[in-house]
C-alpha cells in the first residue's frame, strides 16, 4: 500500500504514515525521496508524526539542502517543499519553532520567495511574542518580500505597518513588483483615508508600468476606501488610461471600471461576473464582485453561482473562474439548499481538487447552518 513496485513511497495519502509504519529509521528514506522528487505533501506529513523538537530540526535540515539533483533554487518542486516544510515545522513546533523559523531566514540558500514563507509560518503560531516579532521583521533589514507579509500579517490594524506599505508604492525605486504587493497589503487594513491617496498615484498613473498588475492593484485598493476623494482619483485614472496608448490599457481601465462599479449600488456587476475566465486574465477581485453581486440580488445571484458550480466541468478549479470565486465565498455568504448542493455535488465530481472541498468544510463549521443544510453532507457521505 505505502511503496510502489519499486519500493519508492506512493503518491497519495497512504505515504503520509510510513513513520507510523516502519519507525523513525525510515525517515532517511523519506528525505531521499523528497530531495528526489520535490515537493510531496503526503511524503512532507511523516515529520508531524516525531517528537517537536526532532520535527523542527530534520525539517530544518531539509529546508537547507541543496543537493536537489537537476534542480535549480527557481524549481517549484523545491520552492513549495521548502515553504511547506517551513509551515509544518511552525504546526508542529509551535512556541519551539519561533527561533529556528527566524533563523532560517538568514540562510543565504534560501531565495527571498521560500523566507517569506518563514513569515507566513511565524504568524500561524498562537504566542503573544509573535506580533512583535513581526514588527521587528518590518523595520529589519530583512527581504522587502518579508517585510511586505510581515505588514499584512499585521493588518488591520497596525499604524505603523500601514505606514511602511504606504511609503513602499510611494517609492519609484522600489522593485515594481514589491509596490504592487504592498498595494495589495493596504487592502487589508483599515483607516485608510484620503490623506493616503497620493501614494497610490505613482503607480496608478505611471503610463508605461512594468506590468498591468501594478495600476490594477492599487485602484482596488483605492476603490475599498469608499470616500468621494478616491472616486474622483479613480475618475481621473479612468480619462487618462482612456488617452493612453500603453498596450494594456483597457485591462486598467475595465479594473477601475469595476472598482467604481463596487461602490455604486446602482452598477451592474452580473455582466463581469458572466465574462469570468474568458481570457487569459485572472481577475482577482471576482469573488469581491461576486460577493458584492449577492449581497445586491441574492436571488438572481443565487441562481448565478448555483449554475456555475453546476456548469463546471474542467478537471480542477481554476483561479479566475466564477466558480472558483464562488468557493471563496461559500463560507461567508447566506446559503440556499440548492447553491450548498451544487458545492457538494461538485466536490463529489473533482474529489481530488483541494478548494471545493475546503470551502464546503468551512460551511459545515459554520454555526448558523440550519438541520436542512447540515444533512446535506450526510447524505453525500
Amino acid at each position: 500500500m505505502i511503496r510502489d513496485s519499486e519500493g519508492h513511497f506512493r503518491e497519495g495519502v497512504a505515504s503520509r504514515f510510513a513513520v507510523s509504519v516502519f519507525g523513525e529509521s525510515i525517515l532517511p528514506e523519506i528525505v531521499a525521496q523528497l530531495v528526489r522528487t520535490g515537493n510531496n505533501e503526503d511524503l512532507l506529513e511523516n515529520f508531524g508524526s516525531l517528537p517537536r523538537r526532532s520535527a523542527i530540526k530534520h525539517l530544518s535540515a531539509l529546508i537547507l539542502r541543496t543537493d536537489f539533483p537537476g534542480r535549480d533554487g527557481h524549481d517549484p518542486g523545491i520552492r513549495h517543499l521548502r515553504r511547506n516544510a517551513e509551515e509544518l515545522i511552525a504546526k508542529v513546533g509551535e512556541d519551539l519553532a519561533i527561533s529556528p523559523l527566524i533563523q532560517l531566514m538568514s540562510a543565504p540558500q534560501l531565495s527571498d520567495f521560500e523566507k517569506s514563507g518563514c513569515v507566513s509560518a511565524l504568524a500561524t503560531i498562537d504566542d503573544p511574542r509573535v506580533p512583535q516579532i513581526l514588527r521587528d521583521i518590518v523595520s529589519g533589514s530583512f527581504p522587502m518580500d518579508c517585510r511586505i507579509l510581515a505588514a499584512l500579517k499585521l493588518a488591520p490594524g497596525e499604524p505603523e505597518a500601514r505606514r511602511f506599505l504606504l511609503k513602499v508604492i510611494a517609492d519609484e525605486r522600489q522593485d515594481y513588483f514589491d509596490r504592487r504587493d504592498a498595494a495589495g497589503a493596504l487592502a487589508k487594513f483599515d483607516g485608510l483615508t484620503d490623506d493616503d491617496l497620493p501614494a497610490f498615484r505613482p503607480l496608478i498613473f505611471d503610463p508605461q508600468p512594468v506590468f498591468v498588475g501594478g495600476p490594477n492593484v492599487a485602484v482596488s485598493t483605492v476603490g475599498q476606501i469608499e470616500k468621494k476623494a478616491s472616486r474622483a482619483l479613480l475618475e481621473e485614472a479612468l480619462a487618462f488610461w482612456e488617452k493612453s496608448d500603453y498596450e494594456e490599457a483597457q485591462r486598467i481601465r475595465n479594473a477601475i471600471l469595476q472598482a467604481l462599479n463596487l461602490a455604486d449600488d446602482t452598477a451592474d456587476l452580473r455582466t463581469i461576473l458572466e465574462k469570468a475566465g474568458s481570457d487569459r486574465w485572472i481577475n482577482t477581485e471576482l469573488p469581491r464582485v461576486a460577493s458584492e453581486y449577492f449581497r445586491r440580488s441574492p436571488e438572481k445571484a443565487n441562481e448565478l453561482l448555483e449554475s456555475a458550480l453546476r456548469s463546471y466541468s474542467r478537471e480542477a478549479v481554476y483561479m479566475g473562474t466564477l466558480a472558483w470565486a464562488v468557493l471563496i465565498i461559500l463560507p461567508q455568504i447566506p446559503l440556499s439548499v440548492s447553491l450548498l448542493e451544487a458545492a457538494i455535488d461538485l466536490a463529489k465530481r473533482l474529489p481530488r481538487a483541494i478548494l471545493p472541498w475546503s470551502a464546503i468544510s468551512k460551511v459545515w463549521q459554520r454555526r448558523d447552518i440550519p438541520d436542512a443544510q447540515r444533512a446535506l453532507f450526510m447524505s453525500a457521505s
